[in-house]
């Protein structure tokens, strides 16, 4: 097992997993962020659930953002439900302040932005409002585990990464191949990353279509289905 297949088989309390299982999986953390919260109180309340069953959840809203009548209502089901909010806009930098040990964490949200925790090592699993309205009221989600892809990226630029050329040679090299895909990218390159570029790349890794992206600087940990390694100066090549 590699380093998703591992965090996901520790949120299924199973001592191992494969890709095309679908396991019954309990997420480290539910996320809830903005507007999309109303979607899942919404979902929760017509579904006619009552208490929140998962150990460890939490909003996190822009009340400046938020029209107040709906800000109304996700401090009213926050308050009467006991989750927190979390007031920020940065989700990396609130749940660097709430979680102590982000890498490895399984971590499931509504919109498309979760992706971005898996600069930090975390696994991000993006579900759907009535999805996690499901999950806050029975602490569990069901998922298939992906197929496993390890993109490394070897060699030093000359001064800092060009994060901007990287994302260019990965969207040229995969299109949409990526599709369905766990993604663990790794390499020596990622060290000249900072964490703005890492969740820059990751974001690009989400957008070429993978079910999970996650950046590993140890490498995938474990077996996967498929292994590419791109040298940082075939990137520099191509700028050329």
């Amino acid at each position: 097992m590699n380093i998703i297949e591992i965090n996901l088989a520790r949120c299924s309390q199973l001592d191992q997993t494969a890709p095309g299982e679908r396991n019954l999986l309990t997420p480290d953390i539910l996320f809830l962020s903005g507007e999309n919260s109303l979607n899942v109180i919404r979902n929760f309340c017509e579904l006619g659930y009552k208490a929140i069953e998962h150990p460890r959840c939490m909003i996190m809203a822009n009340e400046t953002a938020i029209a107040s009548e709906h800000w109304s209502d996700i401090r009213q089901f926050s308050n009467a439900k006991g989750l927190p909010i979390i007031h920020g806009t940065n989700r990396i930098q609130v749940l660097k302040k709430q979680v102590d040990l982000l890498e490895g964490k399984v971590i499931a949200g509504v919109d498309d932005r979760v992706a971005e925790l898996g600069a930090l090592g975390s696994i991000p699993i993006k579900i759907s409002p009535a999805g996690m309205a499901k999950c806050l009221a029975t602490g569990k989600m069901q998922m298939t585990i992906p197929e496993s892809i390890y993109v490394e990226l070897s060699g030093r630029f000359k001064g800092t990464a060009d994060v901007d050329a990287i994302c260019d040679y990965l969207r040229g090299y995969f299109n949409d191949s990526l599709a369905g895909w766990g993604i663990i990218f790794g390499g020596e390159v990622i060290s000249q990353l900072d964490e703005g570029e890492r969740v820059s790349l990751i974001k690009q890794l989400d957008e070429l279509g993978g079910t999970v992206a996650i950046i590993s600087p140890s490498g995938p940990l474990g077996q996967v289905e498929s292994v590419v390694k791109i040298k940082a100066q075939h990137i520099l090549n191509q700028k050329v």
